[in-house]
């Protein structure tokens, strides 16, 4: 199977594209189509880490890995 990417100029050419595809019982994805659904707080959660990582707030990989196994332990 091939995928297609159409890109209307405007919602009119959108809209007929749609009906179209739909009246050929052709399945496809639109953007405006929700894909997920994020709580505000997961979206605060993501903005705090942006901005930390704008300021040098990284913690390394190896870091975290080493909490994590620590805690691992703890939990044994």
């Amino acid at each position: 199977m091939e995928t297609i990417t159409i890109i209307p100029n405007n919602k009119r050419q959108g809209k007929v594209i749609k009906a179209l595809l739909k009246e050929m019982n052709v399945p496809f994805l639109s953007d405006e189509d929700p894909k997920i659904s994020v709580s505000d707080a997961a979206k605060e959660s993501i903005q705090k880490g942006l901005e930390d990582a704008v300021n040098g707030e990284l913690i390394s990989e190896e870091e975290v890995n080493k909490h994590f196994q620590n805690v691992i332990r703890q939990m044994d």
